[in-house]
């Protein structure tokens, strides 16, 4: 958000108004000398400002304030430290505005602006304060150890030999029922394709 800056009612009073803060002689070349820095300032910030460039716009404006201290100049001041939210010196020179013009007609509402820019101000610095304590206090690093693999029951192991052992039992077993059963008879006679043959006694 761009906040607003102002344009002196008149800048035929710079002299007047120089005279009246400085209290000292000034003559007409230099009133009016004052009065053309004080505009050219004035219009180069307003350039500026428009643009979006706070920081030479603030230059500008109190290269003008320098040469004719108004109290619109010092309000543009601090709309521009407001904007580079520069907030305590935005505080200062809002100030030097009320002072500048003590029957200002927006009093009421520079008071309120003043007080919203203390917080945020007080903000900063407990942000920054918060900041250079965690840097100044890193967190302390934790040791992460990986944990050895589990090993797996015995029961598991004994269990996987004992069906190998009572597999292996089976396969045994059936391969000598097998044998058994197929193996010769040496007492019967053999059978062929014609038949069996019987001798004589």
């Amino acid at each position: 958000m761009t906040y607003g800056v102002r344009f002196p009612g008149t800048f035929a009073t710079l002299g007047i108004t120089a005279v009246l803060v400085y209290a000292a002689p000034v003559s007409a070349d230099d009133n009016e000398s004052a009065e053309g820095a004080a505009r050219q300032h004035f219009q180069s910030g307003q350039t500026l400002y428009a643009e979006g460039k706070f920081d030479e716009a603030r230059a500008e404006y109190e290269a003008a304030f320098q040469s004719s201290p108004l109290p619109d100049f010092a309000f543009n001041i601090a709309q521009c430290h407001r904007n580079l939210q520069h907030y305590d010196e935005a505080v200062f020179f809002f100030r030097k505005y009320l002072h500048l013009r003590p029957d200002a007609t927006d009093i009421d509402a520079v008071q309120t602006l003043i007080a919203e820019l203390q917080k945020e101000h007080e903000h900063d610095v407990a942000l920054s304060k918060a900041k250079a304590k965690a840097k100044a206090n890193p967190p302390l690093a934790v040791r992460v150890e990986l944990l050895p693999k589990k090993p797996e029951p015995a029961a598991a192991h004994s269990s996987h030999k004992s069906w190998w052992l009572v597999g292996g039992t089976v396969v045994l077993v059936g391969a000598a029922a097998t044998a058994f059963f197929l193996w010769p008879d040496s007492d019967a006679a053999p059978n062929g394709s014609l038949g069996r043959l019987d001798f004589p006694q």
